[in-house]
């Protein structure tokens, strides 16, 4: 005589009515544990995919941010660049006209200074006691008496009215 078969367990819930206690049943009982663990960690895996895609998002929009600014920036460099470039010509065209006018200031430079020398030796020459100058206040001539009682037309007869003549005189 042939044995029956037991029956063979086709869905889990068979499986546990058929023998709760048994070996099939231990192992119904851990797969049902680990499917709840398994779609605890579904279930976290999905709220860690949503934080990385609204990251990735988030992400996105700052890169494109970062990259039109960048090109701005790009943009104000060439206009830049161009600006210097204007200027290096406008430098290079003004240059022999500047050149020109500083060889004119320092021409100019030159004769101030040697114009100042040449009043500086007039002025020590009048300050000089062996060309001393006298004027007079009255207006009568120079190095004579303003008094004409005194008779005397001679640089000698110097009155007390008379003074050195200084820079400023002449």
């Amino acid at each position: 005589m042939v044995k029956p078969k037991p029956p063979r367990p086709h869905l889990l819930a068979d499986v546990e009515e058929l023998n709760p206690a048994g070996p099939a049943g231990k192992q119904a009982a851990t797969l049902q544990q680990m499917n709840r663990t398994l779609q605890a960690h579904s279930a976290q895996f999905d709220k860690l995919l949503q934080a990385v895609l609204d990251t990735k998002t988030g992400l996105e929009g700052k890169i494109d941010s970062v990259v039109i600014e960048v090109n701005l920036l790009r943009a104000d460099h060439r206009k830049l660049a161009e600006r210097v470039s204007d200027n290096k010509r406008s430098i290079a065209v003004a240059q022999p006209g500047v050149k020109d006018l500083h060889d004119q200031v320092q021409r100019m430079e030159t004769e101030v200074a040697e114009s100042q020398e040449r009043a500086l030796r007039e002025a020590n020459l009048f300050k000089s006691p062996l060309h001393q100058t006298y004027r007079d206040p009255d207006g009568a001539g120079l190095g004579l008496s303003a008094d004409p009682s005194s008779g005397s037309s001679s640089p000698l007869a110097l009155g007390p009215e008379l003074t050195p003549c200084t820079a400023d005189d002449l």
